[in-house]
């Protein structure tokens, strides 16, 4: 049996610090007793597939940002690797009788230094300013499962 505060869903990332194209493997871990009772269905997330089932990755780029570039994996896979243009967040949920169960992981770009650059303080500055100005933690209610 589940400690009740081990959160159904979690998501990792391989690193949150990157620079714009770099690679980033996101992993979501399901709560066993959760696990075991998922099914595979045709249409994830659809509320009339009434089994608990994988709805998937989610890409959720920041306020602000403009990144038609970044996607997140197609697959309903637990391991999902992609090429990251701009500052978002990853969610992985599923969804259970009721309700949808979801973790997340924000990623943060940085500006890529310039070849002429002897000073990286100002870049280094305006992304903390830029960081700080953008939403960081989405403010999501998990699911009570």
């Amino acid at each position: 049996m589940q400690s009740a505060k081990e959160p159904p869903v979690t998501v990792s990332a391989q690193t949150t610090r990157v620079y714009p194209t770099d690679s980033v493997t996101f992993s979501a871990s399901i709560r066993s007793d959760i696990a075991g009772k998922l099914r595979r269905v045709d249409h994830p997330g659809d509320p009339a597939e009434a089994v608990p089932h994988i709805v998937g990755w989610q890409w959720v780029p920041d306020l602000g940002e403009v990144d038609p570039w970044t996607t997140a994996c197609s697959s309903r896979e637990l391991r999902c690797t992609i090429m990251v243009h701009g500052s978002g967040t990853m969610v992985f949920s599923v969804r259970l009788a009721g309700q949808v169960c979801a973790d997340w992981v924000h990623v943060d770009t940085r500006s890529v230094p310039d070849l002429d650059e002897t000073d990286s303080m100002p870049r280094l500055r305006a992304d903390s300013i830029e960081a700080a100005i953008r939403t960081k933690a989405p403010s999501w209610r998990r699911c009570a499962a």
